[in-house]
């Protein structure tokens, strides 16, 4: 069975930065990956520097967006435009930009923009409790219905680690689902799963041989094939 499956730039924040990320993995096996820009600085920093070429090898492509308070203001317009820019320089079609609904302010700013924006459900630490659960982004489904979603799987172990919890997204979200988040879960954070064991994270996924895979897992650049297999061997 294929699948669409690759790394998140951030599993090797603690020693790449985004383009020796990009650069590390084009040398490994995945054909998806997600440019992780949670710093609004490292945006507009780097993300004019990576060009096509640097990505051709991968058949599915999402950004992650900074952790910023989104509302009707410059900078939010400065952070849409720059991603705007990027697409059209590259002639490139991001195939999802993934933000946390909580960090929005003012979700009327989000219709001005043309972008496959993707809200992702949040972990146990949400405080509002709103947007952890599926009645929540099903509200949000309902308000935003061009709006698709991101699964964090990872996420709902926080909250539930018999994985029930996952079927109620399903059924909430049904075939709005744009791309999934995995990772194994230690102390409510992203970690290996080829070291945790966590085969129930990864069988939690409904369609993953349809629905693309982000592993998110915080790795050292040689654990990165181990968890690639291990996810894999347990799909």
């Amino acid at each position: 069975m294929e699948y669409t499956i690759g790394f998140s730039t951030g599993v090797f924040y603690k020693e790449k930065d985004i383009l020796e990320s990009i650069e590390f993995l084009n040398t490994l096996p995945g054909n998806a990956i997600e440019l992780n820009f949670l710093k609004k600085e490292e945006l507009f920093k780097t993300i004019q520097k990576i060009t096509p070429d640097m990505l051709e090898k991968f058949t599915y492509i999402s950004l992650y967006a900074p952790k910023y308070s989104y509302g009707n203001d410059e900078l939010t317009r400065d952070i849409f435009r720059e991603i705007q820019k990027f697409q059209k320089i590259n002639q490139m079609h991001l195939d999802a930009i993934v933000i946390h609904p909580n960090t929005i302010w003012d979700f009327k700013v989000l219709e001005k923009y043309s972008l496959p924006l993707a809200f992702e459900n949040l972990d146990a630490r949400e405080e509002s409790g709103i947007y952890r659960t599926p009645q929540g982004l099903s509200q949000l489904k309902k308000q935003f219905p061009s709006v698709r979603f991101v699964i964090d799987v990872n996420h709902i172990y926080t909250i539930d680690p018999t994985m029930k919890l996952a079927q109620k997204f399903y059924d909430a979200l049904d075939d709005n689902i744009a791309q999934y988040h995995l990772s194994g879960c230690e102390n409510k954070y992203h970690a290996p799963l080829y070291k945790n064991k966590q085969k129930e994270i990864i069988k939690a996924m409904k369609n993953p041989d349809i629905i693309p895979i982000i592993i998110e897992s915080v790795l050292r650049p040689n654990e990165a094939l181990k968890e690639y297999e291990y996810i894999l061997a347990n799909l």
